[in-house]
């Protein structure tokens, strides 16, 4: 679903904002359907013999500790922030948490858009060598703060499905270095991709096209519509 933001998120200019709601209410249906299982299933995938993985049994020792810190270490910190905020009816701490939530959701984005680039790479044996790969990733990396920043340049009160969360007041000059990032590593990735075209004769056009959705139009500039913001994690 992801390269269909090139079509849907264009037409959403043209519904009024009077249908923010109903649009709100048919994007959570969508995200059941297709979010959630998807979640569940990489839960599953994920905790799927986690005994051995947690005990290191045919897993090295540093990823032995990075399961161990994702599958256990982290949810337990969540579980303990959540129930401390309902617990203190601490609105405003919640609503830092949503803040949280954009920031992680950003890189969950942006590397999921690299990762479908490196699939679809390798099923069309149009391979990048590392430093193509670490030019995708600077890229990945600037603009992934860069669109948390442009929401962080000030400490204000929004509203995203019915929650209200708050943001921070990041120095403008901060924002400033992720944007000649962002510019510059951008730069850097076109051209990239345009020698890697002239030596490869082609391009993982699928991967690319997954790789643009997540990193441009998923994060960098949902904002300019809220109607964005309502579809965007159902695609």
């Amino acid at each position: 679903l992801g390269g269909s933001a090139f079509l849907i998120l264009p037409m959403l200019f043209f519904v009024p904002r009077d249908y923010e709601g109903p649009l709100a209410a048919t994007m959570v249906v969508v995200a059941y359907l297709v979010n959630y299982p998807h979640f569940a299933h990489s839960y599953q995938i994920f905790y799927r013999n986690f005994g051995r993985k947690a005990r290191g049994e045919g897993y090295d020792r540093s990823l032995q500790l990075r399961y161990i810190f994702a599958g256990v270490i982290v949810p337990v910190i969540m579980a303990l922030f959540f129930a401390y905020g309902a617990a203190a009816s601490n609105t405003r701490l919640l609503g830092f948490a949503a803040n949280a939530m954009f920031f992680f959701v950003g890189w969950h984005y942006v590397k999921q858009g690299y990762g479908m680039l490196m699939v679809d790479a390798v099923l069309k044996r149009k391979f990048f060598d590392d430093r193509d790969k670490k030019v995708l990733l600077v890229n990945s990396y600037a603009v992934w703060i860069l669109a948390w920043l442009q929401t962080n340049t000030a400490v204000t009160q929004g509203q995203y499905y019915g929650l209200q969360y708050y943001t921070f007041a990041a120095p403008s000059w901060i924002t400033d270095i992720a944007v000649l990032a962002a510019v510059g590593s951008t730069a850097a990735t076109l051209l990239m991709l345009a020698r890697r075209w002239r030596k490869n004769g082609g391009l993982p056009y699928n991967g690319i096209v997954a790789y643009v959705a997540s990193l441009y139009l998923w994060i960098l500039i949902a904002r300019i519509n809220p109607l964005w913001l309502l579809v965007v994690p159902a695609l």
